[in-house]
């Protein structure tokens, strides 16, 4: 059975609790309960991402610590189906970010690649044991994806941005003006 929804009362403590940015006025604005109740998560969800890449930070978590941490809480909250939904969830919210920031060669391939990725997932999700071997075009396109990620990797870890942590630094185009998300 779902939990039901906290109120917003509920969340706008939390969010005073947990020091989330955000103004309580705006979200609050003439809109239905239902809308304010998902501005507001989608506030505490942002304010606790921060807070846990602080912490773990600050913990010195190795990649694979991490994989048990989430994977532990992920699965505390969802199975089977449920967990991958949680996984296109959060792919979602990164694509409709960089969606955002279109016209931009570093938003539009993220953009494109989280689609295709939050696509693959629901197939998984829907046919976890043959969404590959049903189709020989799907599975060489698989093939494909694997090694344009390799590649990528590999170029960005051994240049010049493999020195920042956080992806690609702010300065990362500096000859065409461009910038970086």
């Amino acid at each position: 059975m779902t939990p039901p929804l906290p109120d917003v009362g509920d969340l706008l403590r939390a969010m005073a609790a947990l020091g989330v940015a955000g103004d309580p006025l705006a979200l609050l604005r003439d809109s239905p309960d239902e809308v304010r109740r998902a501005e507001l998560l989608a506030h505490l969800a942002a304010g606790t991402v921060a807070h846990l890449q602080r912490a773990e930070r600050a913990a010195d978590l190795s990649a694979e610590d991490r994989v048990a941490l989430h994977r532990t809480a992920d699965a505390a909250l969802a199975d089977g189906s449920a967990l991958v939904d949680l996984q296109v969830a959060r792919l979602e919210w990164a694509r409709d970010v960089t969606l955002h920031e279109r016209r931009h060669p570093v938003a539009d391939t993220t953009t494109t690649a989280l689609t295709a990725l939050v696509q693959l997932l629901a197939a998984w999700r829907d046919r976890p044991d043959g969404v590959a071997e049903s189709d020989p075009m799907l599975a060489d396109a698989l093939d494909q994806l694997r090694a344009a990620s390799t590649q990528l990797t590999t170029i960005l870890r051994n240049s010049r941005y493999g020195a920042y942590a956080g992806g690609v630094p702010p300065n990362a185009y500096p000859k065409s003006g461009r910038t970086a998300m």
